[in-house]
């Protein structure tokens, strides 16, 4: 009996080359790896989440490609494709300017319809014992913009902050854009220079509260987004002892995962 499966995306958009916008052709994401059903086959519809720009919403136009492997790379993030010949692409989906739906102001909503004919056939990845994702068949993505993306949040340290001296898994008074415009909880926050902060549990226009309690994130069907500290003490270190973890007035915070796809596949038995 035929059915529909969905499977969603979070691709890692790296918070340091996330300072400046990126332009037509650089790369947005490279290969990201998802688990699929075996019997998945035809891609008939993507639902495209992007972050805006210091709290207000952006539209452009980006394509995104589909390969059986991640052994190859697009190229650096935030810089023109630099792809050599290879075997491994299996298809490509356009998400144009006129997907876009109006209405919300700090992000913006693509529907994509794709082609009848765009199939992708998942490859089996071995299991390793204790660690097997939902499905054992794995597909990559990956996205070129076209267009200016600018994914800065003007979201901004008002001071130096020594996170060995924190209390509580919590950073406060922050400057610049109200946080809750820019971020919202089960986001992933980097700082500027990719100082790790983490999972935001949650948050108001100047106080972020992060997570630590061991429960990892996970997207993709199965993959493991970010592992979550144990306890307070792991949440302090996760990005190294004492000034590796410190944060400097007017660091800017970024979450590294602004752009979300949603998958839709059609399958038989």
């Amino acid at each position: 009996m035929a059915g529909y499966y969905n499977v969603t995306i979070k691709p890692t958009i790296t918070a340091s080359l996330q300072t400046v916008a990126f332009q037509a052709d650089d790369v947005l994401f490279d290969w990201t790896k998802f688990y699929v059903p075996s019997n998945v086959g035809r891609l008939i519809g993507c639902n495209v989440n992007v972050r805006g720009t210091d709290g207000s919403r952006q539209e452009f136009a980006l394509d995104v490609y589909f390969a059986k492997s991640d052994d190859f790379s697009l190229g650096t993030i935030n810089s023109a494709v630099a792809i050599k010949p290879n075997n491994d692409m299996l298809g490509a989906m356009p998400v144009p300017v006129t997907a876009y739906m109006d209405g919300l102001n700090t992000m913006e909503v693509a529907n994509v319809t794709t082609s009848a004919r765009l199939t992708l056939q998942p490859v089996p990845e071995p299991i390793v014992s204790g660690t097997s994702p939902t499905g054992n068949y794995v597909l990559y993505m990956a996205g070129v913009a076209q267009g200016a993306f600018d994914f800065t949040t003007a979201a901004l340290t008002d001071n130096t902050v020594d996170v060995s001296g924190l209390s509580v898994p919590t950073i406060t008074t922050l400057d610049g854009t109200a946080c809750n415009e820019v971020f919202g909880p089960g986001d992933i926050i980097h700082v500027q220079d990719d100082v790790v902060l983490g999972e935001v549990v949650s948050l108001d226009a100047n106080n972020i509260t992060f997570r630590a309690d061991g429960v990892n994130q996970i997207h993709a069907g199965g993959v493991t987004l970010y592992e979550t500290p144990d306890d307070f003490a792991a949440w302090q270190i996760q990005n190294g002892a004492g000034a590796a973890g410190d944060l400097a007035n007017n660091d800017e915070l970024h979450n590294i995962h602004p752009i979300t796809l949603t998958l839709s596949f059609s399958y038989a038995d």
